[in-house]
């Protein structure tokens, strides 16, 4: 009965294979609780002797609350998403790459947005994502940005910027923040 009716025909066929002799990995399944609730438990089954008869042991773990959290992740990054994607300036995500003293050595990409890539002459981010600034920009861009980047470390605060970009005869105004071994960065065409 505790069983949602969803749930009672998989579930137990699953028990009679168990009885046969099998064992069940863990599975999700919705419960009703007394007062008709409706949770979320993890369960496994294994059989045992009891007594001599087959029986099955199923243990039941309450996992609603672990479902609610990746609900709540999930919709947190839906919001990010969608406002990462529509964002009118560029935004790049990076993560640090440090060498064996852990001194900061360059970094990657983890992602863009799409005023990036425009920005950038990239069609889609799967083409430069896990680059290095020097592999997405060329030689000597690292050591160019290096002092900002040590800079945001050191401090541990946000840091804005100018460049001028030559090739696009443009400035661009930067502000680039730390999070953890990450920093991301927002620009605007100026």
């Amino acid at each position: 009965e505790l069983l949602h009716p969803d749930e009672r025909a998989v579930t137990l066929a699953r028990i009679e294979s168990v009885q046969a002799g099998g064992r069940t990995p863990l599975r999700e399944v919705r419960l009703l609780k007394l007062n008709g609730q409706e949770v979320m438990a993890e369960a496994t089954a294994a059989p045992i002797n009891y007594g001599g008869d087959r029986a099955v042991q199923v243990i039941i773990r309450d996992i609603t609350m672990r479902r609610q959290a990746e609900e709540a992740l999930r919709a947190s990054e839906e919001k990010y998403r969608d406002l990462f994607e529509n964002m009118a300036e560029e935004v790049h995500f990076w993560q640090l790459v440090r060498d064996e003293a852990g001194r900061i050595r360059t970094w990657r990409l983890v992602d863009a947005n799409p005023p990036t890539l425009k920005t950038w002459g990239r069609q889609t981010v799967d083409e430069i994502k896990g680059k290095t600034t020097d592999e997405i920009f060329g030689p000597g861009a690292t050591e160019h940005y290096m002092p900002v980047v040590q800079k945001i470390f050191t401090e541990g605060v946000p840091c804005s910027y100018e460049d001028y970009f030559p090739h696009l005869d443009k400035y661009f105004r930067f502000t680039s923040v730390p999070l953890g071994d990450h920093f991301i960065t927002t620009g605007a065409d100026i």
